[in-house]
């Protein structure tokens, strides 16, 4: 047991360790000061598990973890499991997963538990980063394309469902080609990105979703919203494009309201119709599709 105590005090990972009769534990360091337990208790001395449960249903955030752990304090089994928890520690959320094993000795009687908690914060900001990227789109920073489609036909099922309204925007930039061959496609870009911002500056963050579909067209799908809602939308939008002030540029933009026995790209073909007419009609305009 020398090696495991050297490693138990000078491990950075927190380590929980309990005696088989369930009186005691003891905590190496990295565990006191994930548990925020330096100003109750010192290091040095053992914790009872009545002290133990307390510092941990305080400090994980889901109760039915802090639960599953407590449970294992007082477990007399062999089982081993691992599970993942989150902790509040000192204004900070902190993932770790925990690995409950028995601890044993001679003849394979189990003298106690361990608790070995490995961080995962990194890795889980890592791998949602990773999420977020593969659904953005790299040069605008709105949602791409098969995101739109995924929320989409999301959108169509909670209609089916629920019959919750919703509307479906297409906003092009008119003569944006204009701008590339006359300022050179950086400052295009640059357009393309003011467009991304002034849609998402104008819907509901968390409710509403704004993606790019395609070159210097935009969708926007609004959640629990009627036409005359949209339209009004829909002019703040071009209002704050128009502020832009891109010589020989406007935005139009093609309104539709989704109705029962729509597809998916029955909807898009509609709101691209109301774009082309917006087009059509002398640009920069707002225009509704006609509902059956």
């Amino acid at each position: 047991m020398s090696e495991f105590r050297k490693y138990f005090g000078k491990s950075q990972d927190p380590i929980l360790v309990i005696d088989s009769q369930k009186h005691t534990a003891q905590l190496n360091t990295a565990m006191y000061n994930l548990l925020d337990a330096g100003h109750l208790y010192s290091s040095k001395e053992k914790l009872t598990i009545e002290n133990v449960k307390s510092l941990l249903n305080k400090a994980i955030i889901d109760k039915e973890k802090a639960s599953k752990l407590v449970s294992a304090l007082e477990d007399v089994s062999m089982e081993s499991f691992r599970i993942d928890a989150a902790f509040k520690n000192k204004g900070q959320d902190l993932t770790f997963s925990i690995s409950v094993s028995p601890l044993t000795e001679a003849k394979e009687e189990a003298v106690g538990k361990i608790f070995i908690f490995k961080e995962l914060t990194e890795y889980i900001k890592l791998l949602n980063a990773f999420k977020e990227q593969s659904i953005r789109d790299f040069l605008t920073g709105a949602y791409n394309q098969r995101f739109f489609y995924n929320c989409l036909h999301r959108e169509i099922k909670r209609f089916d469902r629920y019959k919750n309204p919703f509307c479906l925007l297409m906003a092009d930039i008119d003569s944006l080609k204009k701008v590339n061959d006359t300022y050179g496609h950086l400052k295009g870009d640059v357009l393309l990105k003011d467009v991304a911002s002034i849609l998402m500056a104008n819907i509901r963050e968390g409710i509403d979703f704004v993606a790019r579909y395609g070159g210097d067209e935009f969708v926007v799908i609004l959640i629990n919203t009627d036409i005359g809602p949209a339209k009004e939308i829909a002019e703040r939008i071009t209002k704050n494009y128009n502020d832009l002030k891109v010589q020989g540029t406007s935005l139009s933009v093609g309104i539709c309201q989704y109705q029962k026995g729509l597809e998916a790209d029955g909807v898009i073909k509609k709101a691209d119709m109301a774009m082309y007419e917006a087009k059509q009609g002398g640009r920069g305009l707002i225009k509704s599709c006609s509902i059956p």
